[in-house]
């Protein structure tokens, strides 16, 4: 519940006592074998990222498909989409467990063929598009995070919790071309 696992172990209590020859008792408590009782709960956070990238509708684009690849943090190729122009490629989602600062890059593909970036007058955006995911631990198991694409905030404070997203504010959007 809200990020926290509860220590599901059974614990033992005695309780002791014996006589003190003046009318009384002499306790004693003992946990688990030992003076005092420790129960250990866990909390962890965890939330996810969707990042989206789209094609800006253009009539003259027709009906070419332009694919887009999105790299992880260690340049390795995560997702590849591919869209008609006026559509958003949406890609795979990260998962996350701890808060901080995650980048990203998101390049759309030159064909193979493109001379100086254009292949049957249509020119291509050879540019990578960096991606910023900043989270922060909202205290309750998920993160609260602020996408930004090249430095532009495009979707406002977001709400994961326990792998869900939830907008308060802006719309998700990648960089449109």
């Amino acid at each position: 519940l809200n990020g926290i696992t509860y220590d599901p172990n059974p614990h033992t209590v005695v309780v002791s006592l014996s006589d003190n020859g003046k009318g009384g008792f002499v306790k004693t408590i003992t946990y688990d074998g030992a003076d005092a009782l420790e129960i250990k709960n866990a909390y962890a956070a965890e939330g996810q990222a969707q990042l989206v990238a789209k094609k800006a509708e253009n009539a003259k684009l027709g009906a070419n498909v332009f694919t887009f690849v999105l790299y992880d943090e260690q340049g390795q190729v995560w997702d590849t989409q591919t869209v008609t122009q006026g559509n958003t490629a949406t890609f795979r989602k990260f998962t996350y467990t701890e808060a901080g600062n995650h980048t990203y890059t998101i390049k759309e593909e030159v064909p193979s063929g493109a001379t100086n970036n254009e292949l049957n007058g249509i020119t291509y955006d050879p540019n990578p598009h960096t991606v910023v995911v900043s989270l922060s631990d909202n205290g309750k198991g998920g993160f609260v995070k602020t996408i930004t694409y090249d430095g532009n905030r495009r979707i406002g404070d977001q709400e994961c919790v326990r792998g869900r997203g939830r907008s308060r504010a802006g719309s998700e959007e990648g960089r449109e071309r």
